[in-house]
């Protein structure tokens, strides 16, 4: 069984494309190439989550963090809302 696979339902299956998953509708990213795509670190991603800037990533069957499209839209909203917090305070 590939260690990337997040079974929603018993005996569901997904399909491994790199490092996303795909359970024929969105996709699910690692918390590596969800970093990637925000900008951030992967440990940033981690001190969100442990102080409530965003909710609890779900986990894979090996415990790791994954996001679905929809967590996406979610994150890249407060990565830049927070990018630009840190340009204003910059500016004073």
């Amino acid at each position: 069984m590939d260690s990337g696979f997040l079974p929603k339902a018993p005996g569901e299956i997904l399909k491994g494309q790199g490092d996303r998953y795909c359970r024929g509708g969105p996709l699910i990213y690692t918390i590596t190439t969800a970093a990637d795509m925000l900008d951030v670190s992967a440990v940033t991603l981690k001190i969100w989550e442990g102080t409530g800037v965003i909710p609890k990533a779900e986990r894979d069957c090996n415990g790791r963090r994954v996001y679905s499209d929809d967590d996406m839209v979610k994150l890249k909203q407060i990565a830049a809302e927070r990018k630009e917090a840190r340009g204003r305070s910059r500016e004073l």
